[in-house]
């Protein structure tokens, strides 16, 4: 019986996995990024009435400002705004505005904008569907005549209109003779006008979906450095988020391609737009990633944003889309049924197992409570000896650490005796070298004096020891060989001392190589002379100049006076 609960709850375990792994189909699409903008995309569309709101009564204002206008080309740009505004809005209301301008243009006797008003008709009528009428207008229209504005919008509605007929049958590939043509008509339209401002993101990601490498990757970074910052709420936002998606999907990068999808569905809704595609393709990905629910409301909103906006594209688009959805719906919940009835089965297998389980460990139980018994006591002897191990493993860590204490202080003690030695050594043997040179010098004294004295030299003799200049030149030598040879072995010293007086007190040094008489001073102290009248006799100053610098030294102290002859003592370490 023991062998066979094992196959009975691995049974189950593998059950509640294929499960899950049904639920987590193209679960390489939702990172944790793409989860938070789903979040918010949800939250927007909860609240896209309040968008709307804002959009309707910002043309009612512009309404307003165009019944109240007289003059005919002032109407013209008021009635090209509220065309702005309805255009991917409301597509009636769009195709009345753009047939004023058109009317109100030819009144205006302006070539320009009635070619205006006419590319503002091409987009609505390829936008509620009516591809024919919109390709034969487009193919009216003179290309040669337009300036770079024109020619800008004349790209994008050829561009727009063959991705209105790629609806029908999904997304064309990249080398169609349609997409070549466009592409010639793009590339012409950027080589005459350069790198437009707007519109960039739609024209030459367009163009470069047909290429490969660099120039993609070049589109790709230049959008990206368009979107930093973006608010994610103007349809050039949402056109060049879309393109991004596109280039990604075409790279294989599934969770940018979603990323840039949502981003673009929430500009789209922040603008109001019901002429809106990156919504439905983001439903499309979250059917196959088996979020229903979102996929379906996702759906739902596209398809109440087209009804409103009269577009037979996608309507007919998304039917199928939500048939799709529903369909697949129902062969989900009904693989989910029966997944369920085989899980409830093992499940129900796996409890009874469960029961004898639970009936053979009680017997088991109470065989155990009786070696339990015997081995209480044993525990309890145990225990004390185990107590006393660890009184006597406790004594043994404190007689440890007391013997540590000791190693350390004895090594701590050592390694400053090791460099107390090393520095005497070094002192001694500069000591030696400084004698045998006045040995010298005192040698070539004495031949100097006895020469003159055989020559009877007496006035030049007498004038030479009277003079101070050589005791006085000697002396200076003396302080270079002490600072030179303190400061190669207590390199540091200055520094330390420094840190000793207060921050306003402390002291420059001239030149690197030579200490001040105060510096100078407290160095004899680091080497252990502390007498004043000491050091006045090494230094050849008078012991009162010793003592007031001193004084003077502690005053400007940063610690208290009475500790700082020690704390000069124990700076630095000996540089050896």
């Amino acid at each position: 019986m023991n062998s066979v609960f094992p196959h009975i709850i691995i049974s189950a375990l593998l059950l509640l996995n294929i499960a899950g792994t049904a639920n987590a189909r193209n679960s390489e699409y939702l990172t944790n990024e793409n989860i938070g903008l789903l979040d918010t995309l949800d939250s927007m569309l909860a609240h896209a009435d309040d968008y709307v709101q804002v959009k309707e009564d910002r043309i009612s204002r512009l309404r307003d400002k165009f019944m109240h206008t007289a003059d005919t080309e002032q109407k013209y740009w008021a009635a090209a705004g509220l065309y702005d505004e309805y255009a991917a809005f409301d597509s009636d209301s769009a195709m009345a505005y753009a047939d004023r301008c058109h009317s109100l243009a030819r009144e205006l006797g302006r070539e320009d904008l009635t070619v205006n008003a006419e590319l503002n008709r091409i987009y609505v009528l390829t936008a509620t569907g009516l591809l024919d009428k919109a390709e034969a207008a487009l193919q009216k229209l003179d290309a040669s005549r337009m300036n770079s504005g024109q020619l800008l919008t004349y790209c994008d509605r050829n561009i727009n209109l063959a991705s209105h007929r790629d609806q029908y049958v999904g997304y064309s590939m990249p080398d169609t003779a349609e997409t070549r043509r466009i592409n010639r008509i793009v590339d012409r339209a950027m080589t005459q006008i350069g790198t437009p401002q707007e519109s960039y993101g739609w024209l030459a990601g367009w163009n470069g979906l047909s290429e490969a490498g660099d120039f993609r990757d070049k589109i790709r970074a230049d959008l990206l450095s368009r979107l930093q910052g973006s608010k994610f709420e103007t349809r050039d936002d949402a056109l060049d988020a879309y393109v991004l998606s596109r280039i990604y999907d075409y790279s294989g990068d599934k969770p940018s391609k979603l990323k840039y999808l949502i981003l673009s569905a929430i500009a789209d809704i922040r603008g109001s737009v019901r002429e809106i595609a990156s919504l439905e393709e983001v439903a499309g990905i979250l059917k196959d990633a088996g979020d229903f629910e979102r996929a379906n409301n996702y759906i739902n909103y596209c398809i109440a944003c087209a009804d409103s906006y009269h577009s037979r594209v996608r309507m007919a688009r998304l039917g199928q889309v939500k048939d799709q959805i529903l369909s697949t719906l129902y062969h989900h919940s009904k693989e989910q049924g029966e997944a369920n009835r085989r899980m409830v089965t093992i499940l129900i297998a796996v409890v009874a197992a469960l029961i004898l389980m639970f009936l053979f460990i009680i017997r088991q139980m109470r065989q155990l409570s009786v070696s339990r018994k015997g081995l209480s006591d044993a525990n309890a002897n145990l225990h004390l000896n185990i107590e006393e191990l660890h009184k006597t493993r406790e004594e043994l860590n404190e007689a440890n650490a007391r013997l540590s204490e000791l190693y350390a202080n004895a090594r701590k003690n050592a390694e400053i005796l090791s460099d107390t030695n090393e520095a005497k050594e070094k002192y001694i043997a500069s000591i030696f070298s400084i004698c045998s040179e006045y040995i010298t010098k005192l040698d070539d004294f004495r031949k100097n004096i006895h020469r003159l004295i055989v020559a009877g030299k007496s006035d030049e003799l007498l004038r030479m020891t009277k003079t101070p200049e050589l005791p006085y030149g000697e002396m200076k030598e003396l302080y270079r060989h002490f600072d030179r040879i303190f400061l190669q072995i207590y390199p540091d010293f200055v520094a330390d001392f420094n840190t000793l007086l207060r921050e306003e007190e402390r002291i420059a040094l001239r030149s690197p190589d030579f200490l001040t008489t105060e510096l100078r001073i407290y160095a004899l102290v680091r080497l252990g002379l502390n007498d004043s009248v000491k050091i006045a006799k090494f230094l050849h100053i008078s012991v009162q100049t010793v003592y007031n610098t001193r004084q003077r030294t502690r005053n400007k102290a940063a610690i208290p006076k009475e500790t700082f002859a020690d704390a000069v003592m124990r700076l630095g370490k000996a540089s050896i």
